[in-house]
């Protein structure tokens, strides 16, 4: 009888994105794989079950509330006690927290993977407290914990959240070298800085468009940004589609919407953009610009200096600092095309180096099938 493995997300799209290749080297070793997750968008659902996994689809808010939680714990009880996975890997806040808990109860062995803290560590609200709190309460059901990055690490044991036996560094989610392969690189006109990601205010937008309106009080011109990502709905933290508009209205921006394959947009890009101060995993958009052989631009922020090294395949900058971002925006367009060219290749030798997807896949499986 082949085993069972369960991904439990927050997100199909998400899942899909990130984590898909994992579930497919799981079917490749004979496992019957689930991938438990929200079914908001059909194409991401159809592309999970054609590779043979089976879809099951759960409801999840997107806040914390006493009612909704107790029975997200009662659902993923239910349904573990039922399918009974001799594994399961869980994925965000709220998954780490009740399906932890709930594969304990069940006593079926889990690996906890921390994708990102976003706002719990920065914030000192009640809601950041009782989620440390559950976290500690419920890593004790987890076999592992895996973060993505050095300052992530530091925060669960600072914190006291869990012990250091039981905590490892995944370095990234991975990419694909191969689909997201070198793109050979000529300066466009205009120069085209590129965001892409959800548009959400916490990953830098706002000053993203003040440093593009403080270089254009300045006579800088010549260059465009360019958004290309969602509008999440779901985020407290969205920026409205009709803001962003307001912004193309002012010349400041270009939105592009959202695309299932982001290559061409990249290829047609000369630096990637990511402004953040919002707590990081590794972010996917510089692992996927890297990849292809582009630099980038991006706040020295958690998650991003793993990808960046500053002045060797990018520029670095202060978080929440209008003046630097503009600054070091106006470095990147005085650099000639020979010098964007070699940080955008030193840019995919640290990919491969450090976040070929072949690397994350088989620690996945040297963790669970060993």
């Amino acid at each position: 009888m082949s085993k069972k493995i369960l991904f439990v997300d927050n997100s199909t799209r998400c899942f899909c994105i990130f984590r898909l290749p994992v579930a497919k080297a799981f079917i490749a070793h004979g496992y019957e794989v689930f991938v438990m997750s929200p079914e908001p968008y059909e194409y991401y659902v159809d592309r999970i079950t054609e590779t043979g996994a089976v879809h099951i689809p759960y409801r999840i808010g997107p806040k914390f509330s006493l009612f909704g939680d107790f029975k997200l714990l009662v659902g993923f009880l239910k349904k573990y006690h039922q399918l009974k996975p001799n594994f399961i890997v869980h994925y965000t806040i709220k998954p780490n927290i009740y399906g932890s808990i709930a594969s304990g109860i069940n006593s079926i062995s889990s690996l906890s993977v921390v994708p990102g803290t976003g706002s719990v560590f920065k914030n000192r609200g009640t809601i950041s407290q009782i989620v440390w709190r559950l976290y500690r309460f419920a890593f004790r059901f987890s076999r592992k914990v895996w973060v993505l990055n050095e300052d992530d690490r530091d925060a669960f044991l600072q914190k006291h959240i869990i012990e250091e036996r039981k905590i490892e560094i995944l370095p990234g989610e991975g990419v694909d070298i191969h689909f997201f392969n070198y793109a050979d690189y000529k300066r466009h006109t205009p120069f085209v800085f590129l965001y892409m990601g959800r548009m959400l205010r916490e990953k830098g937008l706002e000053y993203l468009v003040e440093a593009v309106k403080r270089l254009h009080e300045k006579g800088v011109g010549g260059f465009e940004v360019q958004l290309l990502g969602l509008v999440d709905g779901l985020s407290k933290d969205v920026i409205s589609e009709e803001e962003i508009r307001k912004w193309e209205r002012e010349g400041l921006v270009r939105y592009l919407g959202s695309s299932p394959d982001v290559r061409l947009n990249i290829e047609e890009s000369d630096c990637m953009v990511l402004p953040t101060f919002y707590g990081e995993g590794v972010p996917r958009s510089l692992m996927e610009a890297c990849a292809m052989g582009r630099m980038v631009l991006a706040t020295d922020n958690v998650g991003c200096r793993d990808i960046v090294q500053d002045g060797y395949n990018g520029v670095l900058c202060k978080p929440k600092d209008v003046d630097d971002l503009a600054f070091k925006m106006e470095i990147v367009l005085s650099m000639s095309e020979k010098e964007i060219r070699e940080m955008g290749m030193n840019g995919r030798e640290r990919v491969i180096a450090k976040f070929d997807e072949r690397q994350i896949v088989n620690r996945y499986l040297e963790e669970i099938c060993l």
